[in-house]
């Protein structure tokens, strides 16, 4: 367990510190500023108050959003998780067995998955902590829109 153990960090640590994982902060500022700009166009001649709450779940809740951004996305961060440098290669001799470098691989990019969720989610909470106010509760324009908030229509 120990050797799968030390197979996984190392795996990780040499996909998860690459420059191409930077690539998140421009990803979640153009999609935070198109959603900013959605949820203003709602505002715009109403009284209705909006909150972080509110542009976090039009950002994961825009089906756009995760097939035609986030998910291509991911899916070229961890494109190289499975081809083997001569060191994977090694590693394969030394762990002994198929089964833990499969389960090392699926634990590794588990946990990359994980990882990236998680910086999208704290990028977002950033950036919209910046722009609306933070509430405990529904805002007046999720409650009077409920309907209509999480559209996926141009509202342009």
């Amino acid at each position: 367990m120990n050797v799968l153990i030390r197979f996984v960090v190392i795996d990780l640590i040499q996909h998860i510190f690459t420059k191409r994982w930077l690539l998140i902060i421009p990803v979640v500022a153009v999609v935070a500023y198109f959603t900013t700009m959605t949820l203003h166009h709602h505002k715009d001649g109403s009284i209705y108050t909006i909150n972080v709450w509110d542009a976090l779940f039009n950002t994961f809740g825009n089906p756009n959003n995760i097939f035609y951004c986030f998910n291509p996305i991911f899916l070229y961060f961890v494109s190289d998780f499975l081809p083997e440098s001569a060191i994977g290669e090694s590693m394969l001799l030394r762990l002994g067995s198929r089964r833990i470098w499969w389960a090392g691989k699926v634990i590794g990019l588990s946990i990359a998955a994980f990882i990236y969720i998680l910086l999208l989610v704290l990028g977002s909470f950033v950036l919209f902590g910046s722009t609306f106010q933070w509430s405990d509760g529904w805002s007046s324009f999720a409650v009077n829109n409920s309907s209509d908030i999480y559209s996926t229509r141009n509202h342009t």
